[in-house]
């Protein structure tokens, strides 16, 4: 495994995180204008997914 190859699944990791929620946000966004349910589910994912990505960030920098 060389570096190149690190790279680039941490930039496919990254791009799918950001798309997972994106669709999460537009589901629920849609849900509730459309038929009135707010999901409290997909915002914990939200919130959940928000909270590891700035707790690694911090770890990160950290270490670095």
């Amino acid at each position: 495994m060389d570096e190149r190859f690190a790279i680039h699944r941490l930039r496919a990791t990254r791009l799918a995180a950001i798309i997972g929620v994106l669709l999460i946000g537009l589901d629920m966004i849609y849900e509730f204008f459309a038929h009135n349910i707010f999901r409290v589910d997909l915002i914990a994912i939200l919130i959940a997914i928000g909270v590891t990505k700035w707790i690694s960030m911090f770890y990160y920098a950290r270490i670095d």
